[in-house]
């Protein structure tokens, strides 16, 4: 069970399923960290279903601003033999295969080989798509191509799905490991990769209109959650991708600054805390949105009631209070009590050590009023 309650199913990874000899090629999808590789339907291709394990699966790799599907068939009965790929929903080849190095020198004793494959067929198809939506016949989509044909690893998309939309996904130059200060382990090679270190501004031009685009931030899975706090500038009627791309970085660099000076004033506030109220309940340790104590009342009598404290901080801290929620933890005395506790006095700028304390006080005088109130309730 995770913190807060909240279920979390336990499952066993996809490779423990797949022969022997090659499970630990799945093994290095699994762990590949530049981006998120899943893997579903992992199946068997014995019709007579006697194996017992699986030798194809089902690949969903990022690209631009879709999941693409693949279909990935190994052979447990020969697996020198190089894979077979089904590209689910492109109805255009994109790559022969001797244009794939990896499938020309297959080697399945080397656990990085269909790794490699999948990173060779990406590219070839982030290639194709490229020129797909640079010779589309639309004057505004090729003004678009041509003023950021010097911006590397740009993605491409022309949607077969809704073949009327296509899309460009730019690297914003903003080094996330560097400005959120990021606590994550990560070996060389991941820290290069665009993919990992920077957020991508996605943006989806209907075809042949001049409507404005469709305009969405993402952000690397390991901070997906950022996505979420940083809003894109309006795009005006004048507005190009070479005016918006400057104007959107700013923001997102002013906008994670803000987030990483919150996050730190979080977590001070919550050390603060702890020294003052003792070990928590329950921690969300690594953004620091969250933390429950138990408190007794009255202090330090053996009789007395057990209640719990929640206090809850938003990316808008400090400029927004904590929220406070007394509750009681009482069994088998009736239904569970709880109040939001406002209106107390609070500065956002005051130091994280002054906070705790004032906040210490705070809870202490509100917690006899919700005790008594507590117990008067029927």
């Amino acid at each position: 069970q995770s913190t807060w309650g909240k279920k979390t199913a336990i499952s066993m990874p996809v490779s423990s399923s797949f022969e022997h000899n090659l499970a630990p090629l799945i093994q290095e999808l699994e762990s590949y960290r530049c981006f998120n590789i899943e893997l579903s339907n992992a199946r068997s291709g014995d019709a007579t279903m006697n194996r017992a394990f699986n030798d194809r699966v089902t690949v969903l790799l990022p690209y631009s601003d879709v999941l693409l599907r693949w279909e990935v068939i190994l052979s447990g009965n020969c697996p020198h033999l190089p894979p077979d790929f089904i590209f689910v929903d492109e109805d255009t080849p994109f790559a022969e295969f001797e244009s794939v190095p990896g499938l020309l020198q297959w080697d399945y004793s080397n656990r990085y080989s269909l790794l490699n494959v999948i990173l060779q067929l990406r590219e070839l198809y982030q290639r194709k798509q490229k020129l797909l939506v640079q010779d589309y016949p639309d004057e505004r989509l090729q003004f678009e191509c041509n003023t950021i044909q010097d911006i590397p690893d740009v993605e491409f998309h022309l949607s077969t799905t809704n073949k009327g939309e296509a899309c460009i996904s730019i690297p914003l130059q903003i080094d996330l490991l560097e400005t959120l200060r990021a606590r994550v382990s990560v070996n060389p090679k991941e820290a290069d990769s665009s993919s990992f270190r920077y957020p991508r501004l996605h943006v989806k031009f209907e075809l042949h209109s001049k409507a404005a685009p469709q305009v969405k931030l993402a952000f690397p899975y390991w901070c997906e959650e950022y996505s979420h706090i940083v809003k894109p500038p309006v795009w005006s009627a004048e507005t190009c991708l070479f005016d918006y791309i400057p104007s959107i970085t700013a923001r997102v660099n002013d906008e994670l600054r803000s987030a990483v000076q919150s996050r730190e004033m979080r977590q001070l506030l919550c050390n603060g805390l702890i020294k003052l109220l003792g070990c928590p309940m329950e921690y969300e340790n690594i953004n620091h949105k969250k933390i429950a104590f138990q408190l007794d009342f009255p202090p330090s009598d053996k009789k007395a009631d057990p209640y719990m404290l929640l206090l809850s901080l938003s990316h808008q801290f400090p400029r927004e209070p904590p929220s406070i929620t007394l509750s009681t933890l009482w069994l088998n005395r009736g239904a569970q009590r709880e109040k939001r506790i406002t209106g107390f006095p609070y500065s956002p700028r005051w130091p994280a050590a002054e906070m705790a304390q004032q906040l210490r006080d705070t809870i202490e005088k509100e917690l006899s009023i919700f005790a008594r109130w507590a117990r008067e309730r029927p």
